[in-house]
């Protein structure tokens, strides 16, 4: 039997499809191991968004490709669909590169006795995630749709993905019931976009429609939205969020700035609504809710003064949780070819202030969950009596930690009410009733 390992790059819309190969290439009778050393196939899914993270990639392609001259090394994901050429000229090693829309197909490559050398097609979407393997967890991502119709002058996802592509409703269903079936309590919706999902289906669905199907579905505690662009939240869906208690109180908005000139230079949708009034009006209309934002500094020709616009945008918002990204050149986007570069000494100061602007932020919005009582599902047991948990307040791998103290003996994914007792900069803890 061809044993396999797999390494996950990239953000969790990769890993969900890495999850699909997992499962594709299992089913087809190969056996995973979780050592590169004892594997006769590495597979190396990368992600291509911005220089760093090209960077690991390479790294891990490299790596790969030094531990035996017998072990078949295939890449795949964001690198391979943007610079398949390159790579196979810079590492012939590497047995194929397969893009992003065929990640499906794996396990047919594979067993292909002489495969070709550029697998790449991002026009369509790769499908089977039905088939995927997750590993015991009671949190799973989901990835509802892939591509992106927007142009933001900063971004690649667009010529390395395609144009938004929605899947399918009933697919999308299927998959969280095997998911809940296999003791999966809370599901993270992802996309690109994900409240512009149905947008580009012949079917009259929408964001609406997924999340109240996902509802009938018994043993899910809670679903997040994730990468909600401010245009498409609609008036219906801040009701929907509202009322129903089993999709969290939660928005996870990526703003990027807040500066009128610097959205116009990225050509960012929706810059109207990135004012502190918009935010507010959330809050008031979705109790308890927890808003995420990234952003990005050191955009060319950010100013210092547009820059101390964003720093007193935060906080006046007051995000719960924020991400700040250094702006990264990408070949062929607009933004390659703007003048007045910032330097990456300054850039990167301007990411270290906004991250210590925003710990304290965050850190004062904790103080007021103290001994407030919150629900909670078990998703790691550490020691004897510290587990860690997930809530609606903090998005998995994403956001601060959240630890609980327990004399009971706790299952994973058991659902409990807690009490937070302490509090420190990136995490929370709490004592079970």
């Amino acid at each position: 039997m061809k044993n396999f390992y797999i390494t996950k790059l990239g953000c969790d819309k990769n890993d969900v499809d890495a999850d699909v190969m997992r499962g594709l290439i299992s089913t087809a009778g190969y056996n995973e191991v979780y050592s590169p050393d004892k594997a006769s196939i590495i597979i190396v899914n990368t992600c291509g968004f911005i220089k760093a993270a090209k960077e690991e990639s390479i790294d891990a392609i490299l790596t790969a490709t030094e531990y035996s001259k017998s072990v078949r090394v295939y890449v795949t994901g964001c690198l391979a669909e943007r610079y398949a050429e390159e790579l196979a000229q810079e590492i012939p090693e590497v047995v194929s590169f397969v893009g992003v829309g065929h990640f499906d197909q794996i396990a047919d490559i594979l067993m292909e006795n002489e495969p070709k050398k550029i697998y790449r097609d991002s026009k369509r979407i790769g499908k089977s995630f039905t088939k995927r393997k997750v590993d015991s967890t009671p949190s799973a991502f989901v990835k509802i749709a892939d591509g992106c119709n927007s142009k933001c002058s900063y971004c690649a996802i667009p010529a390395i993905k395609g144009n938004y592509q929605s899947r399918n409703l009933s697919e999308i269903i299927q998959e969280v019931k095997i998911l809940a079936e296999n003791g999966t309590k809370e599901i993270n919706l992802v996309a690109q976009n994900t409240t512009a999902y149905g947008m580009d289906l012949a079917a009259n669905i929408n964001i609406i429609d997924l999340l109240k199907s996902l509802l009938e579905i018994d043993g899910i505690e809670w679903y997040r939205l994730l990468y909600c662009y401010p245009g498409y939240i609609s008036s219906e869906l801040i009701d929907l969020i509202a009322k129903e208690d089993r999709i969290a109180s939660y928005l996870d908005i990526p703003i990027q700035h807040a500066h009128p000139h610097i959205l116009k230079a990225m050509k960012r949708s929706s810059r109207e609504l990135i004012n502190a009034d918009w935010f507010n009006s959330l809050r008031s209309r979705i109790p308890s809710l927890t808003l995420r934002t990234t952003l990005i500094v050191g955009f060319p020709g950010e100013t210092d003064e547009e820059f101390q616009y964003l720093k007193d945008f935060i906080n006046e918002v007051k995000f719960d949780h924020l991400g700040v990204f250094g702006y990264s050149e990408e070949e062929n986007t607009d933004a390659a070819l703007l003048e007045n570069k910032v330097s990456q000494e300054v850039i990167n100061e301007r990411q270290r202030e906004l991250i210590e602007e925003q710990k304290y932020i965050s850190y004062t919005k904790k103080k007021k969950m103290l001994h407030s009582q919150v629900k909670v599902i078990v998703s790691k047991k550490l020691s004897r009596t510290r587990y860690e948990v997930l809530s609606k307040a903090n998005a998995p791998n994403i956001d601060s930690a959240f630890y609980i103290e327990s004399e009971q003996n706790l299952e994973i994914g058991e659902v409990v009410d807690v009490v937070i007792t302490d509090i420190s900069f990136d995490s929370l803890l709490g004592r079970s009733k």
